[in-house]
């Protein structure tokens, strides 16, 4: 048995994410954007209703991940970012496998809208220091703290982590 993450759970039926992302893909490449936006503004009622009608809370972090997915193809940042937020908290809440590299693309997709959405600067460190904690040999979290440092004007420091983040890409190489 695949843990959960490796499938997707479409339409109520169960795929796997090769499938599903050439299913996506089949379908929605000849959309004008307007066809495009109503079919994402679909899937987003179709996993608010799985939400509300799911018996079992704690896997209700997959639908509010895709679900904010959903709202960032549409430009919705701040609906995006509460989606994203929801899934974070379930996995608390619930005390999910924090390994699981589901978890890691929640974080990850709440930073990229605060940074680079939102421009949330006073909100993003926190989920930034949880990334480089339970992903420390990967560069991307610590490219946002230095990008973070570095919109703060603490260029001294943002040089620091840069050069860190550039160590761990040579090292990978």
């Amino acid at each position: 048995v695949k843990p959960i993450n490796e499938y997707i759970f479409h339409s109520k039926l169960i795929v796997s994410k090769a499938e599903f992302i050439t299913l996506y893909n089949s379908r929605n490449k000849n959309l004008t954007k307007e066809e495009l936006k109503l079919r994402n503004e679909q899937y987003i009622s179709k996993y608010l209703s799985l939400i509300k009608e799911n018996k079992k809370p704690a896997e209700n972090y997959f639908y509010y991940y895709h679900l904010g997915n959903k709202f960032i193809d549409n430009n919705k940042y701040n609906d995006a970012l509460k989606a994203y937020q929801s899934a974070y908290k379930i996995y608390v809440r619930h005390n999910l496998n924090k390994k699981d590299p589901f978890y890691y693309n929640i974080l990850l997709s709440i930073v990229k809208v605060l940074l680079f959405k939102l421009n949330n600067f006073e909100e993003v460190m926190p989920f930034i220091d949880e990334l480089i904690e339970i992903a420390h040999n990967i560069p991307d979290p610590l490219f946002f703290k230095a990008y973070y440092y570095q919109k703060k004007e603490a260029y001294e420091k943002a040089i620091e982590i840069y050069l860190k983040t550039i160590d761990i890409i040579n090292n990978k190489n």
